[in-house]
C-alpha cells in the first residue's frame, strides 16, 4: 500500500498532516458509512450499504475497500473493484474538512496500484454526473469521458 508522508497543502496555517491509506476491516464500516455520508454520497442503507452487505462483500473481496486516515480518523475512502477485465474505483468520499488537500487524489493513486496488482490495465470510475469535483479530479489524473458508453443498471430494488 502507499507509505505515509505528509500533505502538501491543507487549509492556510494547519500543519502538515500524515495521510495512511490501507485496506479497510469490519470494524472500520461503521466509519465509512460515516465518511461517505458525510461526502454527500447518496447512501442506499436498505440496499448497497446495508451493514450486512458492506460486510458480506468485505469478507469475500477484502481488498476492494481503501481508507485514508490522518492521526487514526477516517477521512475518505473508495472501493476498488476489479472483475477480472478491467478495474472499478467508485464511492470515492472524502469528508469536508479534507476536500482539495491531495486526499482524493492518493485514494485514487492507491486505488489504482492495487488495481494494477490484480491484473487491471483498463481501469474506470463511475461518478455522478453531477458531481464536478470528483469528475474535475478524474480528469486531472487522466481519465476521459467514453462517449460512446452509457452506464445501464437493473435493479431488483430501488434501493439496491
Amino acid at each position: 500500500m502507499v507509505a505515509p508522508r505528509p500533505e502538501e497543502s491543507g487549509p492556510a496555517g494547519s500543519l502538515p498532516r500524515e495521510l495512511h491509506i490501507r485496506f479497510l476491516g469490519r470494524e472500520d464500516m461503521p466509519e465509512l458509512l460515516t465518511v461517505w455520508k458525510a461526502s454527500g454520497l447518496h447512501i442506499r442503507p436498505a440496499g448497497s450499504e446495508r451493514p450486512d452487505r458492506l460486510a458480506a462483500e468485505l469478507a469475500e473481496y477484502p481488498r476492494n475497500f481503501l481508507g485514508a486516515f490522518e492521526r487514526g480518523a477516517m477521512v475518505g475512502a473508495c472501493i476498488a473493484t476489479w472483475d477480472g477485465r478491467r478495474g472499478w474505483i467508485n464511492r470515492l468520499g472524502v469528508i469536508p474538512a479534507r476536500r482539495r488537500t491531495g486526499v482524493a487524489q492518493r485514494l485514487v493513486q492507491a486505488a489504482e496500484a492495487e488495481l494494477r496488482s490484480r491484473g487491471a490495465q483498463v481501469i474506470g470510475a463511475l461518478v455522478e454526473p453531477e458531481n464536478s469535483a470528483s469528475l474535475a479530479l478524474f480528469n486531472r489524473l487522466g481519465y476521459r469521458d467514453v462517449p460512446s458508453a452509457v452506464y445501464l443498471s437493473k435493479r431488483d430494488d430501488p434501493d439496491v
